[in-house]
């Protein structure tokens, strides 16, 4: 009892707050390995607003709920007597939830009271609540005064906020954002990992200094060295795109697999990405599919989506419904909304419709502003469905709400798409030809080259071949290797043009060839091989259709096995290097 009391009247001596955080410490390892708390409530008795504050910390630091509760009552009755470190203590219990309900406003008028005294913490996190509008209205410039007041002390964390209200403040010089500059460099010097991270984001930038890549670099990697993920990812995206520096994509997958070991899960889809699409990497789904996975089992949401759309649609993973359901969920529950009208369709679709589960889900969706989601429920109300009452005011309204809603042209195309395959709706070629239509109208091009499909084969509209031309030409403008095929077939074969135009096929043939399209390949070597509408060439015929050869054309090994007789050995040797060289480049997704 001797040693509680002699610990605890040098705390109560040393005034209204603690004189020292060691000496809190000793004390609360005193108490609590000899077994003393309850004594040490009997001792300080609740005489001072020191003494409660020190046996809130007490219950508050053995972390059990009733513990919490206790805490509480002593936090609150030293801050009403006026105790600065239990003000402080009570705003950031109060903005937690924890052993109190969560209550920001009253968080901040404590916080406030705190900072008033001159709390450092405090002080910044109130200009914290004031950037973000958290218990207070949005208020950059009451926030930019209260980090002024704690950076100015030497708080880091102040100093970050300070730049961050100063980078983005709006003026009619650069003087604010030379100002965040400063304020970055002084936290840079005290060892922030953030601030090194923010100097090289402004100096990537030219925000508030001369932009300078390298220094940029310089400072993501100063950050790298101390533990911030972030700055690996963007040193990977520096090296992937040799932005200031020579691409150089193995060390950019280094980086990633640096963040990606330190729990980012950006860098993982990132990743991800480059090998799902073979973005300056070779195409490898086994990839994606693992770096998605971890991302996900990190938490984040994007890739769980990911992962579901891959289920649905058997790419990558095996098609299974119910995986991807389950992956659809995971990424809802990460607050990825948009998962909600996947999963609406994947109820709406099955073999027998669940309508008023995908309903639902599509209502879910719609709710949180998914044009699809609206779509849906506007065709719901209008047609007649099980255990959905039709509702022509509810129809026109979800319908005209999609239409002023961020992406509603791609969703038309995807209404579009689930009419022309009758997936849940009755297959109608003609519905499905509006829907597209309509998006197309508005620049879509994989809508652009559905529209020439229906006119190129006449289901859903008149057959019209000039028509279909235009389309396809749309949409190959915009990269669609499919497009660029379907016009070098109809200049073969003179249709929607004048007369058969071999040769201008074949310059559309390699467009679509070098764009990674297998089929375009294939009729590439077809036409070297023949010396159709391009020189003869038999080692450019060998080259384009070993690249392209795969089970889909195994009935032309015919033709292969032809070429191959009749080509000398020097004639062999330079088509495998000319394969090889052209693999490198347009490798068949």
């Amino acid at each position: 009892m001797k040693a509680v009391w002699a610990v605890a009247s040098v705390i109560i001596l040393g005034g209204c707050g603690l004189s020292s955080p060691n000496v809190h410490d000793d004390y609360y390892a005193i108490a609590t390995t000899s077994e003393l708390l309850g004594e040490v409530d009997t001792a300080f008795n609740r005489q001072t607003a020191n003494g409660n504050f020190i046996l809130g910390e007490f219950h508050f630091q053995k972390g059990t709920p009733e513990d919490d509760q206790q805490a509480m009552e002593y936090f609150l009755a030293a801050a009403e007597a006026g105790h600065t470190d239990a003000q402080h203590r009570l705003g950031q219990l109060l903005l937690s939830g924890r052993g109190i309900e969560h209550d920001p406003t009253a968080a901040s008028l404590w916080l406030r009271r705190a900072a008033k005294e001159g709390i450092i913490d405090a002080q910044t996190s109130l200009g914290a609540l004031y950037e973000h509008g958290i218990g207070v209205i949005e208020d950059h410039e009451t926030a930019q005064k209260w980090y002024l007041i704690a950076a100015k002390r030497g708080d880091v964390d102040a100093m970050l906020g300070l730049g961050r209200i100063l980078r983005y403040k709006a003026s009619g010089d650069d003087a604010p954002q030379r100002e965040a500059f400063d304020w970055y460099k002084r936290a840079v010097e005290l060892g922030s990992p953030e601030a090194m991270y923010s100097l090289a984001q402004l100096y990537r930038t030219g925000i508030g200094v001369r932009k300078d890549p390298l220094k940029a670099i310089e400072y993501y990697q100063m950050a790298a060295e101390n533990n911030y993920p972030d700055a690996y990812v963007q040193l990977a995206n520096m090296y992937r795109t040799g932005e200031g520096v020579s691409a150089n994509e193995q060390r950019s997958e280094a980086y990633f697999r640096e963040a990606i070991a330190m729990g980012e899960g950006s860098a993982s889809v990132a990743l991800a990405i480059q090998y799902e699409m073979g973005d300056r990497v070779e195409k490898d789904l086994n990839q994606a599919v693992q770096l998605y996975k971890t991302a996900a089992d990190n938490g984040y949401a994007y890739a769980a989506y990911r992962l579901g759309a891959m289920a649905m649609e058997g790419v990558g993973i095996p098609k299974d419904r119910q995986v991807a359901i389950e992956w659809f969920k995971k990424a809802v529950d990460g607050g990825m909304s948009a998962a909600f009208v996947e999963l609406g369709l994947l109820e709406f679709t099955r073999p027998k419709s669940n309508v008023p589960k995908a309903f639902d889900y599509f209502k879910q969706a719609a709710g949180n502003n998914d044009p699809l989601g609206m779509y849906m429920l506007s065709i719901f109300y209008r047609d007649p469905f099980v255990g959905i009452d039709s509702d022509m005011e509810k129809s026109v309204f979800w319908y005209e709400k999609a239409e002023q809603t961020s992406g509603n042209a791609f969703a038309k195309f995807r209404v579009g798409r689930l009419f022309l395959r009758g997936r849940g709706f009755a297959q109608s070629d003609e519905t499905a030809f509006r829907w597209f239509l309509w998006s197309a109208e508005q620049g879509v091009p994989e809508a652009q080259l559905a529209v020439g499909d229906l006119y190129y084969t006449g289901h859903g509209v008149t057959r019209d071949l000039f028509e279909s031309m235009n389309w396809y030409k749309s949409a190959a403008s915009k990269g669609i290797s499919a497009a660029m095929y379907n016009i070098a077939v109809q200049f073969y074969n003179g249709e929607g043009v004048t007369f058969p135009d071999a040769r201008t096929a074949a310059d559309w043939f390699t467009v679509a060839a070098q764009n990674h399209y297998r089929p375009a390949q294939f009729r590439l070597g077809q036409m070297y091989f023949d010396g159709d509408g391009v020189e003869q060439d038999d080692i450019k015929a060998y080259a384009w259709w070993m690249l392209s050869f795969d089970k889909q054309y195994e009935d032309r090994f015919d033709n292969l096995n032809l070429l191959i007789k009749r080509m000398t050995p020097h004639e062999l040797k330079k088509g495998v290097a000319l394969k090889q060289e052209l693999e490198a480049q347009y490798a068949p997704y």
